[in-house]
């Protein structure tokens, strides 16, 4: 999701409950990813390390068929680790992307207490499987779900509030997968398929839109906006949303074979100009962060390992 798909970065996506962090809170112009591909840019974010420095050379996308003995190696710490020692309860829903082939790479292996999503870069939004491949968790444990993903993980995170005691601080991190391209599965072939999959209800929203990849990756956002804004919500029916730090930010630049936008820059996912490595970034923290204000200051996602832990008075 690049610069370009979100409402309060000029885009023509309308993004309402995205944007409110906007208004509420901080925007970013200058916000960097380690890396212009998931797994890599999700190292970096976790581990406060640049992915040249991962033990197995996380450099490209894990692929769920095929790099099944790679991921993240035991030692290798991310902050929630940190968080969670410091008393923080800590859950991943969503995308994992950083080892799948073993229990040993699992989210509960290194700092989650709960996980509920997908190891895999993609998924299939219906049937919440790897082309035909489970990977689905509850867990440690593959569990058949059905409905559509980002729904799914919007529900799981919507309980996950409603659970949490006012006594323990927690840390979540919510990884949607969309609008990523679905990962189907074409039986005459015996292959899987990168697939946009977007929710019908939503198609007429985006009618406007004339190219028809960017209308069916618009969909998928505006289903995205809801749920973030269903997740808002939560927070503020439960008492939270004055004690919550929210951050919106993507992990790369926007794919344009499959509808992102990076306007005004150069580049998209997978390279190393402006489009692939400079993402939207929004902040909302009611009474710490000043309403409708904005950053244009270098950052990077690497430096909320140590603003986290430090904020969370844990040693890093």
């Amino acid at each position: 999701q690049g610069m370009n798909d979100v409402g309060c970065y000029d885009s023509e996506i309308a993004t309402p409950h995205i944007d409110s962090l906007a208004c509420d809170g901080m925007k970013f112009t200058q916000w960097y990813v380690a890396s212009s591909i998931c797994t890599p840019s999700r190292f970096g974010l976790l581990t406060g390390k640049y992915p040249t420095r991962s033990r197995d050379g996380l450099l490209s996308a894990l692929m769920f068929l095929n790099d099944k003995e790679r991921g993240i190696q035991k030692g290798e710490t991310i902050f929630p680790a940190l968080l969670r020692k410091g008393g923080y309860h800590t859950a991943l829903i969503g995308k994992w992307h950083l080892g799948h082939g073993n229990k040993g790479f699992l989210p509960t292996r290194h700092g989650f207490n709960e996980f509920i999503g997908h190891t895999g870069g993609c998924i299939d939004f219906y049937t919440m499987r790897y082309g035909i491949e489970p990977d689905w968790y509850h867990g440690e444990k593959h569990v058949d779900e059905s409905g559509y993903a980002t729904d799914l993980i919007t529900d799981e995170a919507v309980d996950f509030l409603k659970r949490q005691r006012k006594s323990r601080p927690f840390f979540l991190h919510l990884a949607y997968n969309a609008p990523h391209f679905g990962k189907g599965y074409d039986p005459g072939k015996a292959q899987t398929v990168n697939i946009m999959q977007p929710p019908p209800r939503d198609m007429v929203r985006v009618k406007h839109i004339k190219d028809p990849v960017r209308r069916q990756f618009a969909a998928m956002v505006v289903n995205l906006d809801d749920g973030i804004g269903r997740v808002l919500k939560a927070l503020k029916a439960n008492g939270q949303e004055r004690d919550t730090l929210v951050i919106f930010m993507t992990d790369h630049g926007g794919d344009y074979e499959f509808g992102g936008s990076n306007k005004p820059f150069r580049g998209e996912k997978a390279t190393l100009f402006e489009g692939g490595i400079r993402v939207p970034c929004l902040m909302r923290w009611p009474g710490r962060i000043k309403a409708g204000s904005k950053s244009d200051a270098v950052l990077s996602a690497l430096d909320l390992f140590p603003t986290f832990c430090g904020m969370a008075g844990v040693d890093v």
